[in-house]
């Protein structure tokens, strides 16, 4: 989900980019649920596109 949501932004992606595509993730329909049953949180997601990025670089 990660890799099809950062296909949307393709310009490296500075902070502002990287809040943007996290708020695009947690509006996802099968992670919203996971987040307000607190399965999973927003602070993880933000570790997830961060570890992604430093994956590609």
């Amino acid at each position: 989900m990660i890799e099809n949501a950062s296909a949307q932004y393709p310009a490296s992606l500075a902070p502002e980019n990287r809040d943007r595509l996290i708020d695009q993730i947690t509006r996802h329909p099968a992670i919203r649920p996971l987040m307000s049953q607190n399965k999973i949180s927003y602070k993880q997601i933000m570790l997830w596109v961060e570890q992604n990025i430093d994956a590609e670089k």
